[in-house]
C-alpha cells in the first residue's frame, strides 16, 4: 500500500489543514494541530476563508532568480502555516542549503518538502526521521512518484508555455489595432488638414473678388471723369468746329461702348471664374466629408471587432478554466478513497 503523495503547489495549508482536522473527527487517537499561518486570507464565492497558493508565497521572498535567501525560510513556514522550533529550522537549513550559498532555490524547497512536508505538523517525528535521514512517506516506490512530480512538472511547464504563446498571440492582435486605429486617425488628420485649405482657399477667391470689383468699381468711375471732361472739352469747342465735334463725340462713343464691352466681358469671366472655382470646392468638401464619415466608421468597426475578440478571449479563458476545474476535480473523486484505520489518507488501489 502506497502512501498519499499532495502537490503542495495546489493544496494550500488551510486545506491540509481541515483535511487533519477531519481525520481527527472520525479517530479520536489522532490530534489536530492548531496553527497560526499569518497568511492574509480574502473571502471566496461561498463566503469561506481562501488561502494564498505556494507561488503567491514564495513570490514575497523571491530574490528574482528563482530562490529566496536562507533567512526567510523562517518566515517563509509561517506564511504557510507551520511553527518550527529553532533547531529544527538550523537542520532544515542544513538540507536545504548544504554548500552554505545563502539562497535557497525554489525547485530545491519543494522536493525537499515533498519529502518532508506531511511531518512538520508532528515537531517529534521530524526530529526523528531527521536524525536518521528517513522519511516515513517513501517506500519503495520512489522512483515512481519522481517520476510522477517530474511527469506534472512538464505538464505545468507546457501550459504555461501555450498561455505565454496566447497571451503574446493576443498582444500583437491588440497592437495590429492600435496602428490601424493610429493610422485611421492619421488620415482623418490629413483629411480635416485639406478641408481647412480649402476653407482658406475660398476666403482667399472671395478677397480676390472683392478687390477685382473695388478695382472695377474705381476704374469706372475714373471713366466716367475723363469721358466727362472729354465732353466739356468738346462742348467748349463745338463753336469751332461742329463737324470736328460730332467726328470726336463718335469716337468718344464709340471708345465707351468698346471699354463697356471690355468692363462686362471681364465681369463676366469673373462670373463664371467665381462659379466654377465655387462648384470645385463644394464638390471636393462633399469628398472630403464622405471620407471623414467612412474614417469614423472604420474606426467604429476596429472597435467593434476589437470588442468582440476581447469578450471571445475571455469566454475562451473562463471556459477553459472550469473545464480544468472539473477534470481535477472528478480525478481526485475517482482516484481517492478516505480510510479511517488508524486516521491516515491512502491511495487507492
Amino acid at each position: 500500500m502506497r502512501w498519499l503523495r499532495i502537490n503542495i503547489a495546489s493544496i494550500t495549508p488551510s486545506q491540509r489543514t481541515g483535511r487533519m482536522e477531519s481525520d481527527g473527527e472520525v479517530d479520536g487517537r489522532v490530534s489536530t494541530p492548531q496553527r497560526s499561518s499569518g497568511v492574509p486570507q480574502t473571502a471566496g464565492d461561498d463566503g469561506a476563508a481562501v488561502t494564498p497558493s505556494f507561488a503567491m508565497m514564495f513570490s514575497i521572498y523571491d530574490t528574482g532568480r528563482g530562490s529566496i535567501a536562507t533567512e526567510h525560510l523562517s518566515a517563509l513556514f509561517q506564511k504557510m502555516g507551520y511553527t518550527v522550533a529553532r533547531d529544527q529550522l538550523e537542520k532544515f537549513l542544513d538540507e536545504l542549503d548544504p554548500d552554505a550559498t545563502g539562497d535557497i532555490s525554489k525547485v530545491t524547497f519543494l522536493k525537499w518538502f515533498e519529502k518532508w512536508g506531511d511531518a512538520l505538523d508532528d515537531p517529534e517525528e521530524v526530529a526523528a526521521h531527521v536524525a536518521d535521514n528517513t522519511s516515513p512517506f517513501r517506500d519503495n516506490d520512489g522512483n515512481d512518484e519522481c517520476s510522477t512530480f517530474m511527469a506534472d512538472a512538464t505538464s505545468i511547464q507546457s501550459a504555461m508555455l501555450e498561455a505565454k504563446m496566447q497571451r503574446k498571440r493576443a498582444e500583437e492582435d491588440v497592437q495590429l489595432l492600435a496602428n490601424r486605429l493610429a493610422h485611421l486617425r492619421t488620415e482623418e488628420k490629413k483629411a480635416q488638414k485639406k478641408i481647412d485649405e480649402a476653407n482658406k482657399r475660398a476666403e482667399d477667391i472671395e478677397a480676390i473678388k472683392r478687390r477685382n470689383a473695388e478695382h472695377q468699381r474705381l476704374k469706372r468711375e475714373h471713366l466716367e471723369r475723363t469721358t466727362a471732361s472729354v465732353r466739356h472739352t468738346l462742348v467748349t469747342n463745338s463753336k469751332a468746329s461742329i463737324e470736328s465735334c460730332k467726328k470726336k463725340e463718335q469716337a468718344i462713343t464709340a471708345m465707351v461702348k468698346q471699354r463697356a464691352k471690355v468692363v462686362q466681358d471681364t465681369k463676366l469671366d469673373a462670373k463664371i471664374l467665381a462659379e466654377e472655382k465655387a462648384r470645385q470646392l463644394e464638390i471636393e468638401r462633399k469628398r472630403l466629408a464622405l471620407k471623414t464619415q467612412a474614417i469614423k466608421e472604420k474606426e467604429k468597426e476596429a472597435a467593434r471587432v476589437r470588442e468582440e475578440a476581447r469578450k471571445r478571449r475571455e469566454k475562451a479563458l473562463e471556459k477553459a478554466a472550469r473545464t480544468k476545474l472539473a477534470d481535477e476535480y472528478k480525478k481526485k473523486v475517482s482516484c481517492m478513497h478516505w480510510s479511517y484505520q488508524e486516521g491516515v489518507v491512502r491511495v487507492c488501489p
